[in-house]
């Protein structure tokens, strides 16, 4: 994602690294302001005045709120430039591979994971990068805080986020596989709503009253995905609820173990005030990182897709076999002559087999079409109508046989 990012702007991608890693420290200085504010307003102890304290709280206020704005222009046009810049690179490395490879579902199934907003993914990879790291400063800023004014805290809280940072990376991850095994079933969805709303087709769906057919395997399927969503939802949901009332539960255990410290004198109103804001941006601050470790997995399993695309490279998966008893053609080629003597397209014993079929779809065709003649291929799905097309024009390399166009193998 940095890559991807780097390579289409460096000044933009700077600006999505730098924004954050700055707000990131803004809570902290902000807690602490307002922490010499309250002191300073109940007894006059603060450093500087309550007018000193109120201005910086606002520039700082000011701050975190300008850096929110960016974050999100950041966002919005890095997405923009990637989803771009990846649409067409996917387009030239298609480009590159066989034609054979587009009619495997399952590589359907990968090009519509690809193309699904890939600037987003590769976007998200970075900020949520940068945005973990940052958050690591802001808890680290706040646990200081925290551990100056009751560091008991510090025992309750750190051991329950380890168990919950595993858990929304495996959440993160199983929703992932859940959604990338659903995308047959949304091509068929696609397919459906295509063919019930498309002007050129439709006239031939109403005849053959396809309406209903349509209705009812899309129904199937949609309730499908969103039972297997709901499940995915539901888990996240519970231990996102799990962890904050436990959090909040600890949180107020240390509140008023430090109400009590105040009530001996041992703290100030100012560190009770500074301690509930910073133990409240704690608990936050630990859900947004755990949040986007979770997020950040699942940007990286698109990415994995992503990449796993463009390292694809032709694969002629159906091997040619050659036919001994086919004549031989002459190196240096036939003349002009004889190739506009000789009909102009010869099909001799040919046989084709899918790599993932039982049996052959053509096995022993022969075939001439001579010059200025039409044919036409009838028969029923599956017979083989489409994939002689194929073979002729070469996106498929036949088993045996010949295909010659002018006394020309195709082959050659």
């Amino acid at each position: 994602g940095l890559h991807l990012s780097w390579r289409e702007s460096r000044s933009r991608t700077f600006a999505v690294v730098a924004v954050p890693l700055v707000e990131s420290l803004l809570p902290a200085a902000l807690a602490l302001v307002l922490r010499g504010l309250v002191n300073a307003t109940v007894d006059g102890a603060g450093t500087w005045s309550v007018e000193t304290y109120g201005l910086m709280c606002f520039v700082l206020s000011c701050g975190l709120a300008l850096t929110q704005s960016t974050q999100l222009y950041l966002t919005q046009s890095n997405t923009e430039a990637l989803n771009h810049r990846i649409a067409v690179d996917i387009v030239a490395h298609a480009e590159t591979l066989d034609f054979a490879r587009f009619e495997q579902p399952d590589f359907q199934d990968m090009l519509r994971q690809v193309r699904r907003t890939p600037g987003h993914h590769a976007h998200e990879m970075v900020a949520k990068c940068v945005r973990s790291f940052a958050l690591l400063l802001t808890v680290g800023s706040l646990l200081a805080i925290l551990a100056a004014i009751e560091p008991r805290l510090l025992l309750f809280l750190l051991p329950l986020a380890v168990p919950y940072l595993w858990y929304r990376s495996w959440v993160a991850r199983r929703r992932y596989e859940v959604q990338f095994a659903q995308n047959r079933s949304r091509r068929w969805i696609d397919y459906f709503t295509r063919h019930a709303t498309n002007a050129e087709v439709l006239p031939e769906v109403r005849a053959l009253d396809l309406v209903p057919f349509y209705l009812d395997q899309m129904g199937g399927r949609l309730r499908r995905i969103r039972s297997e969503n709901l499940r995915s939802f539901r888990l996240e949901f519970g231990g996102t609820a799990a962890f904050n009332t436990l959090a909040v539960f600890f949180i107020h255990i240390a509140l008023f173990a430090a109400a009590d410290r105040a009530v001996d004198g041992d703290l100030t109103p100012g560190d009770i005030a500074v301690f509930a804001g910073a133990a409240t941006g704690l608990r936050g601050s630990l859900d947004s990182f755990v949040a986007g470790m979770g997020s950040l997995r699942w940007h990286l399993a698109h990415l994995e897709a992503l990449r796993a695309f463009f390292t694809l490279t032709p694969d002629r998966t159906v091997a040619y076999q050659p036919d001994a008893d086919a004549p031989t053609v002459a190196t240096a080629g036939p003349s002009v002559g004889a190739v506009a003597a000789a009909p102009p397209l010869v099909i001799r014993d040919l046989r084709f087999q899918y790599p993932a079929a039982r049996y052959p779809v053509l096995d022993g065709l022969s075939l001439v079409v001579e010059q200025g003649e039409t044919v036409g291929h009838v028969g029923r799905n599956g017979s083989g109508k489409s994939t002689i097309v194929k073979l002729v024009n070469g996106f498929y390399t036949p088993d045996a046989g010949r295909i010659e166009v002018g006394g020309v193998d195709l082959r050659e």
